[in-house]
């Protein structure tokens, strides 16, 4: 019965914190890129009706949130990015010392 348990808990890892903080990043991101679209969406609208003072207004918060947006992003580009060559420099390094622990004919 125990050793069930212990398998079930192998086959539903949770993800570390750098991998949920990069989910975070990625869906705050995406967030404030919505925002800035919406707002763009008002400014035209505002401009439409001729109401010039409000569409710099939301023109204005809608480049605000474009900036957030893509620095949030980049950050967790920057981070996917160091995961990753980490992975890879460890996959070589594995390699490597399996390479020279092979018995040699």
């Amino acid at each position: 019965m125990a050793r069930r348990t212990r398998k079930a808990r192998r086959k539903t890892r949770r993800p570390s914190r750098r991998r949920m903080l990069v989910e975070r990043l990625y869906k705050t991101g995406q967030f404030f890129a919505i925002v800035f679209m919406m707002l763009l969406i008002v400014a035209a609208i505002a401009l439409a009706k001729g109401d010039e003072r409000d569409a710099n207004q939301a023109a204005r918060y809608a480049y605000y949130s474009l900036v957030i947006s893509v620095i949030v992003l980049l950050v967790a580009t920057a981070l996917e990015e160091k995961r990753e060559v980490g992975i890879e420099e460890a996959r070589r390094t594995v390699a490597a010392e399996k390479g020279s622990k092979a018995p040699s004919s």
